[in-house]
């Protein structure tokens, strides 16, 4: 059984590599990306590893899809593009129904494991996306295969979720670029 489980998730990350190869198709996600609802300014700790939660209020509701496009700006030397719905839904097995809005960027070019994505939770799914997202990120490293790129693995290993309110950023990358795509984050959400 555990052979399965573990062959079924490498098929997985293949077929996402060879998606992400040959291109993200439709971009438009209108029907997940709002920027009008409201933001609740508790702040709700969390007991997953590697997350940190931010506590202090937001400055006013922040539109994701903006957000992850200032974290990409600049960063020439990986080529990002932004996945879609299929993408979120079928490899990251994201509940889009508990999301509001949500941006995730992944390097295309197949030279490093960069990505970074941006969620804003529906009122009170809170701790279902982090969990959601947190699953994720374990299921990246427990189908990790050594032998493939393995200068790009402490990147999957040190991967962090980052919470203000609502709002939660993942990131797959070298510490200072995901530091600071958090700081990019925490800045445009009033934080540190």
């Amino acid at each position: 059984m555990m052979f399965r489980s573990k062959l079924l998730k490498t098929v997985v990350i293949t077929s996402f590599m060879a998606f992400v190869m040959t291109g993200c198709g439709d971009q438009q996600n209108d029907s997940k990306k709002s920027d009008e609802e409201s933001i609740s300014s508790e702040s709700i700790s969390s007991e997953l590893s590697g997350s940190e939660t931010i506590s202090s209020e937001t400055k006013s509701d922040k539109n994701v899809s903006e957000l992850a496009k200032s974290i990409v700006e600049g960063k020439s030397e990986v080529a990002f593009a932004e996945m879609t719905d299929s993408y979120v839904e079928g490899v990251m097995s994201i509940d889009l129904s508990k999301v509001a809005e949500y941006a995730v960027y992944v390097d295309a070019s197949g030279t490093s494991v960069d990505e970074f994505g941006i969620f804003k939770a529906n009122d009170g799914e809170s701790e279902e996306v982090e969990k959601m997202i947190k699953d994720y990120l374990d299921m990246r490293l427990d189908t990790w295969m050594d032998e493939y790129m393995p200068e790009e693995k402490p990147k999957v290993q040190n991967a962090k979720i980052t919470k203000k309110d609502n709002y939660y950023i993942y990131t797959i990358l070298g510490e200072s670029a995901a530091q600071e795509a958090v700081s990019t984050f925490e800045s445009a959400l009033g934080g540190e």
